[in-house]
Formats: structure tokens, C-alpha cells, sequence
């Protein structure tokens, strides 16, 4: 939810749903990392709890992003492997990241040595016409023998131009 679930959103998502978990709208980690920290991390009180979402295809960089954003006492972490955009899928994370597990796993360890807060991870049904349950269960099991209990499906099929 780009461009909606930002922080002017949140305060009014808050009023709305007192007890509901608030995600941040995607951010790329290298934002984080290479840009004004502040800029993609701060928060009002009001928002909490409230989980931080991450993209990235560097396992160092959202390491890195988690150990800052860690001083601003978000409630959890997520990983975005659903994201279809262009930009997205052109820098190698969101959607495209279904069809690497392993770099997601790779994703997921790297961010579990900076935080002891949950990591959620949110995705697809799968990509195109090939998604089936085997190919979300292949997808899944990998990281729930890792630790990652809680896991966020979008409904539907992932399909980008190439």
C-alpha cells in the first residue's frame, strides 16, 4: 500500500481499529541505510503497535536497516516478497523473491540477529499461472523450519512483465 499506509495515514487507521497491528507502508532498506533514517522511520505513538515492512535483495542491508530501525521500537519486522511493481521487480525484491527461497531465508536470518521481534513475512499465492498449493508449500516450509511463524498470503497470483 504504497503511498497509503504512510504515517499521516496510520493516526486515522488508529482511531478506526484501537487494537489492530498497523503495518508501515514497503521500505526498501537501502532508504534506510544510504538515506535520512529519520525520514523512513519515525513514528507517532499514536500508530503503535506497529510493525515495520522491508524490501531488499542484500541480506547485509536489511540487517543493517533492522539494527536502526530497532531504536525506534517497532513491535515487529516484515519482510515484502508480494510487491508486483516494476521498480520492485526491477531492483531484484518483492514478488520476484518467491522464486528464491533461499534469499529470503538468507533475508529472514539476517534480520533475526538484529531483533528478537517477531518477522513476519507477507507474499503471494504464488507467481503466474504455475501457483498451486505445491508451490506455495515449497515456498512456505523452507521458512517455517527456519522460525517464521506468521506469514501474510495475498490471495492471488503475482504476474509483471519481464
Amino acid at each position: 500500500m504504497m503511498q497509503y499506509t504512510d504515517r499521516f495515514y496510520r493516526p486515522i487507521l488508529r482511531r478506526l481499529c484501537p487494537n489492530a497491528m498497523l503495518y508501515t507502508e514497503m521500505q526498501v532498506a537501502s532508504s534506510i541505510v544510504f538515506g535520512k533514517e529519520e525520514r523512513f522511520l519515525a513514528f507517532s505513538a499514536i500508530e503503535k503497535p506497529l510493525v515495520l515492512q522491508l524490501a531488499s535483495n542484500d541480506p547485509k542491508q536489511i540487517a543493517q536497516a533492522v539494527h536502526q530501525a530497532e531504536r525506534y521500537e517497532y513491535d515487529g519486522y516484515n519482510i515484502n516478497v508480494g510487491c508486483p511493481s516494476e521498480r520492485a521487480v526491477r531492483g531484484g525484491f518483492g514478488v520476484c523473491q518467491m522464486a528464491d527461497v533461499e534469499l529470503v531465508s538468507k533475508l529472514y536470518t539476517a534480520m533475526s540477529q538484529e531483533t528478537d521481534k517477531p518477522i513476519s513475512i507477507k507474499h503471494r499465492i504464488g507467481l503466474g499461472l504455475t501457483a498451486n498449493e505445491d508451490n506455495l508449500s515449497a515456498f512456505i516450509q523452507p521458512l517455517y523450519t527456519l522460525g517464521v511463524r506468521h506469514f501474510i498470503i495475498h490471495a492471488r497470483s503475482a504476474y509483471w512483465a519481464d
